[in-house]
C-alpha cells in the first residue's frame, strides 16, 4: 500500500537507452574534473597565510563589485543602437492608441435591462 518512496526495480532484460549511457559517461567526466579542480584549489588555499587569504578576499569582493557596477551602468546608459545578439525579442513598446466608441449601443443596453428585470422578478428557488 505504501510504496510511494520505494525504489522500483527494472525488469530483467530492460535496456537503458543510449542517451542515458552517454549522459552517465559525461556526468562522470564532469564530476572528475570538478573534483580535481576543487582539490587543487584546496591545496593552494592551504598554502596561503591568513593575511594573503584576507587580501585575496578583498580583491575578489572589489573586483565583483566593480564588474556588477559596470553591468548596471551599461544596462542603464547603454549606447548600443541595436539590441544585443542574445536578445531575440523586441523591447517593450507602448501600445498603439485604440479608439473607443463615443456612446453605448442603446439597443443592447435595453436588452440587458430587460434580461436583468426578468431575472430579478423570478423567485429565489427558480434562480438556483
Amino acid at each position: 500500500m505504501f510504496r510511494l518512496f520505494r525504489k522500483k526495480t527494472k525488469p530483467a532484460g530492460q535496456v537503458i537507452p543510449i542517451t542515458g549511457k552517454v549522459g552517465g559517461i559525461l556526468a562522470e567526466a564532469i564530476r572528475k574534473i570538478q573534483t580535481r579542480f576543487a582539490t587543487t584549489l584546496s591545496e593552494k588555499e592551504r598554502q596561503l597565510t591568513i593575511r594573503q587569504k584576507k587580501m585575496a578576499l578583498w580583491i575578489f569582493c572589489i573586483g565583483m563589485s566593480g564588474l556588477s557596477g559596470y553591468w548596471i551602468y551599461e544596462g542603464m546608459f547603454s549606447t548600443f543602437p541595436d539590441n544585443p545578439g542574445f536578445l531575440k525579442h523586441q523591447a517593450i513598446t507602448s501600445p498603439k492608441k485604440t479608439d473607443l466608441p463615443d456612446s453605448l449601443n442603446l439597443q443592447l443596453l435595453k436588452q440587458f435591462q430587460q434580461e436583468r428585470a426578468t431575472k430579478d422578478s423570478l423567485t429565489d428557488s427558480v434562480k438556483r
